[in-house]
């Protein structure tokens, strides 16, 4: 679903570097999202930092930053272990992960009342897994904020087995 509405003056906004140049909130078809490093730097702000936000939060390995001990989950570890090896298993890791994520999300939005309501996650699922015969687990998942838009998206994750 494209998001409608969106702004592009986002005069006095906090921007963040758009490391996910891949996001386009207007195309109405699920898209790949994945970070890139190295082109041209631009911003982003909105929903297209909300769903950075969300990515970054979700793969960053919990105890990777020592500054902040708690921040990421143990989603990436947990799908490159052996014994998960059903979809059902890779559903389960993704839904533990992105709990963690959007409890510390609210929590955060709660100490921060001047955010937008379109930077702001009201909640995240889980809509499809897919594994890949080079065993790059895709998730799709659909962001919502509180402006009331939803973004659905890929996440594509490489594993080794």
């Amino acid at each position: 679903m494209p998001i409608r509405n969106i702004t592009t003056d986002y005069s006095g906004r906090a921007k963040d570097i758009n490391i996910s140049p891949t996001i386009d909130p207007t195309k109405t078809t699920v898209q790949k999202v994945t970070p890139g490093f190295g082109g041209v730097s631009s911003y982003c702000a909105g929903v297209q930092k909300l769903v950075q936000r969300f990515m970054i939060a979700l793969v960053t390995v919990r105890g990777s930053q020592p500054a902040y001990p708690n921040f990421g989950t143990d989603l990436l570890k947990n799908i490159s272990v052996s014994s998960l090896t059903t979809v059902a298993d890779l559903k389960h890791a993704f839904n533990f992960a992105s709990a963690k994520v959007v409890s510390e999300f609210r929590s955060y939005q709660a100490d921060t009342p001047d955010l937008p309501d379109d930077e702001q996650l009201d909640t995240a699922l889980l809509l499809d897994v897919t594994v890949s015969a080079n065993y790059e687990v895709s998730y799709r998942v659909a962001l919502y904020t509180k402006a009331g838009a939803t973004y659905d998206f890929l996440l594509p994750i490489p594993i080794s087995k």
